[in-house]
């Protein structure tokens, strides 16, 4: 009887606790999302500001035709700018469920295309990580030769390994 009392203890103390991460987790990917789409919004007016010098520049030179499109383009960005502040990270939650719902090839065409996107943007910041750490190594004079692993990548042009043997 006391250990179906402590077992239930437990399971308890374990719900609230599972409750609790759960809820701090939220709570940090929400504020997360908040300061990126921050982001994303004064980069995309930014970008308004941009367009919108273009289309004025486009005015300056007599352009109508291009100055009409830019101008265009600069009201959807800041329209999208001024949506974006709006939304919070559960109704985008829900606009990508909907979506996905009357739309789904799209909806996975679209997270393809993401997360090769992504990975290519984690690619290129792990070389430009590594390039810094290349660049810091050679301007302090430290051998900035690459270690290399596999015998594969040890061997020398003339089929020789680095130690000078014959390779296998």
């Amino acid at each position: 009887m006391i250990d179906q009392e402590k077992q239930d203890g437990l399971k308890q103390q374990g719900r609230e606790t599972a409750h609790e991460v759960g809820e701090a987790a939220q709570h940090q990917a929400e504020s997360y999302f908040s300061q990126q789409r921050d982001y994303a919004a004064d980069q995309s007016h930014k970008l308004t500001g941009a367009l919108q010098k273009m289309a004025d520049e486009f005015d300056n030179q007599q352009q109508p035709y291009l100055s009409k499109p830019a101008r265009k383009l600069a009201d959807s960005t800041e329209r999208f700018s001024k949506k974006l502040r709006d939304k919070d990270l559960r109704s985008v939650c829900e606009e990508a469920q909907n979506f996905s719902r009357r739309e789904p090839a799209l909806f996975i065409g679209g997270v393809i295309a993401a997360g090769f996107l992504v990975s290519r943007f984690l690619r290129s910041s792990s070389e430009h990580r590594s390039g810094e750490d290349s660049s810091d190594q050679h301007t302090s004079g430290a051998n900035t030769q690459p270690n290399r692993s596999s015998s594969a990548q040890n061997l020398r042009a003339d089929g020789r390994n680095n130690s000078g043997n014959e390779a296998l």
